[in-house]
């Protein structure tokens, strides 16, 4: 079982020592700054640590993120001060960046908001992990008091579009859980993933009540949720060693894609055995509307590899992004090499689980793609992450591009087309650390850009409108408008 306390070291960015290998100018594919120019920029934060999670938005213009932070924490002009060590966070941008809303989620042990999702009226959805006690809504008509029945339990929660808590819910474990994804469904509802050890319960107390049992040091569980956040089913994804789901989308026919990670052998209930290529693999699982399991798919080579994200299209088809180490197969089909250290990979799977098509990027040090997101009918997507060193994206591609990191990390932005080939890229200058967490695309083609860094960091770097950002304290959150 791991300790909560460990917690503490995934809310930090990867230290790693680097040298500056860029010339400070901004690299394009096919024009990334005339495609997406920047239309503002802004941080949040204090004078410790502050992490970035994720983002959403909705049809309107507005823009949800989240995260966690210690002590004390400012997003515009509202600042929230933890209750506890670690305490998550919510807020709610305008589409020119004015805030609307801002909020803590935590008591005095460690909190955190993993994931965050919006639906269709402006509500969001958020989810995470908390330990102890903690009061949500505290003072409204909904106040919710949620208890851990383990060393830490998983939540989720609802806030409507003006903040105001709607519902929350915790799954308790005889260990320790924690909701690592969070999808909105689009009939109100949403869909769950994350990770527990021990004996973990969802829906206590309800007609769908479901204890599940992890059979090795932690198993991964997948689960889906009403409008009003009652469970409808919880599914477990086990085997004899540690297993996690890292990410989720709701699929149209009412089921889930689960992208997650996995060691030795993975034993799904109602699919077939994988087996594990290297240190750490990962599996890609489509869930029906009832649960039943419906393909699952194998993903890894000989070293590590790590999930990043997940999309279903209108189609049925899936879209998966993460990074490898070395060599990374993709459902028996397709086998990418990296350039150097770690690569990042996207991939297209048909709706029965068939590789359609796998792409990587990176150069000689390392890239890790951290979110994926669908920006049209037809499969195109915007990819962030962050790399170390010049990184190739596009390799082969006409719009080919090598983007040179300004400091020991920086961010990258990459729009794709339906078939994985790059369109455009674009990067931060930082003078420390920053790294991509966030993406919300909108219909107009523009997109919200979130994640965090260390020092200061500049986007649109030798244009008129360029914005450079200074961190409060140890670790701050960018949030970045682009595109047209």
């Amino acid at each position: 079982m791991r300790p909560y306390a460990a917690l503490l070291g995934l809310l930090l960015l990867c230290a790693c020592d680097s040298e500056s290998t860029g010339d400070g100018g901004l690299a394009d594919a096919d024009g990334g700054e005339a495609a997406a120019p920047l239309r503002w920029a802004l941080s949040a934060g204090g004078a410790e640590y502050d992490f970035a999670a994720g983002a959403a938005a909705r049809s309107g213009g507005t823009c949800a993120i989240a995260g966690a932070f210690q002590g004390s924490s400012r997003f515009g002009g509202r600042e929230l001060q933890s209750a506890g060590d670690w305490d998550g966070f919510l807020a709610l941008y305008d589409g020119d960046g004015g805030l609307d809303w801002a909020l803590g989620i935590g008591g005095p042990g460690y909190e955190r908001v993993w994931a965050v999702d919006m639906l269709p009226d402006g509500s969001v959805l958020c989810a995470g992990a908390f330990s102890g006690e903690m009061v949500l809504g505290k003072g409204e008509a909904g106040e919710t008091r949620l208890v851990a029945t383990g060393a830490a339990d998983a939540f989720a929660a609802r806030y409507s579009a003006q903040g105001s808590l709607v519902w929350a819910r915790s799954a308790g474990s005889s260990a320790s859980a924690w909701a690592r994804a969070a999808a909105a469904s689009a009939d109100g509802g949403c869909v769950l993933g994350g990770w527990f050890a021990g004996r973990l319960t969802l829906g206590a107390g309800t007609p769908a009540e479901t204890s599940l049992e992890a059979s090795g040091q932690g198993d991964a569980f997948v689960a889906r949720l009403d409008a009003g956040g009652a469970l409808l089913w919880a599914r477990r994804i086990g085997g004899p060693g540690d297993v996690e789901c890292r990410a989720v989308a709701a699929a149209p026919d009412g089921g889930l894609v689960a992208l997650g990670r996995f060691t030795g052998q993975l034993e799904p209930d109602g699919g077939p055995a994988l087996q594990s290529a290297g240190e750490r693999d990962l599996f890609l699982a489509r869930f029906g509307p009832q649960g039943q399991l419906g393909w699952i798919a194998p993903i890894g080579g000989p070293d590590f590899d790590e999930p990043g994200s997940v999309a279903v299209l209108a189609d049925g088809s899936v879209l998966a992004a993460g990074s490898f180490r070395q060599r990374c197969a993709l459902a028996g089909a397709a086998e990418l090499v990296s350039a150097g250290d770690w690569d990042v990979f996207a991939a297209r799977f048909a709706p029965d689980g068939g590789l359609v098509w796998a792409r990587r990027a990176g150069g000689s040090r390392g890239e890790h793609a951290h979110v994926l997101r669908a920006v049209d009918s037809r499969g195109g997507f915007l990819l962030t992450g962050w790399f170390m060193g010049p990184a190739v994206l596009g390799p082969g591609d006409p719009g080919e591009v090598t983007l040179q990191p300004t400091c020991s990390a920086d961010a990258f932005l990459a729009r794709y087309d339906e078939d994985g080939r790059l369109e455009w890229a674009r990067q931060s200058q930082g003078s420390d650390m920053v790294s991509g967490r966030g993406l919300a695309a909108l219909e107009d083609g523009s997109a919200f850009w979130m994640g965090g860094f260390t020092n200061s960091v500049t986007f649109g770097a030798g244009t008129q409108g360029a914005v450079t950002l200074s961190a409060a304290g140890e670790q701050d959150v960018f949030l970045a408008r682009v595109g047209p």
